[in-house]
């Protein structure tokens, strides 16, 4: 599954995602493991969610990212990963980006 990936300072980069079983929804553990942390939304855009660690700010380590501005009412911390949502019985999926998607996107975080 197509998604990006961003690191502070860094332009978003397209990475491929391992599925669920076969589910055409994005693993967590995956997810988990490039954030570097337990997963939340930072920002829900029209059509995908910018995920984060949702103790980025508490690691000293962690850097800001470039695409947040100084109006925003929270800052967005460590490596970000964006992919697709898609409401499904069950509530909301998390599912790999389309190429439009992913090329619209990545210049907006750049």
């Amino acid at each position: 599954m197509l998604a990006l990936i961003k690191h502070p300072g860094s332009p978003a980069e397209r990475i491929e995602l391992p599925e669920d079983d076969g589910k055409s929804r994005v693993q967590l553990r995956a997810l988990q493991k490039l954030v570097g942390g337990y997963v939340e939304i930072a920002v829900r855009l029209r059509d995908a969610v910018i995920l984060c660690d949702e103790e980025g700010k508490m690691k000293p380590e962690r850097r800001l990212h470039n695409f947040c501005r100084p109006t925003d009412r929270d800052e967005i911390v460590g490596t970000v990963i964006v992919v697709a949502e898609k409401p499904s019985i069950d509530g909301i999926l998390w599912i790999g980006l389309t190429d439009a998607q992913a090329t619209r996107i990545a210049a907006l975080l750049d």
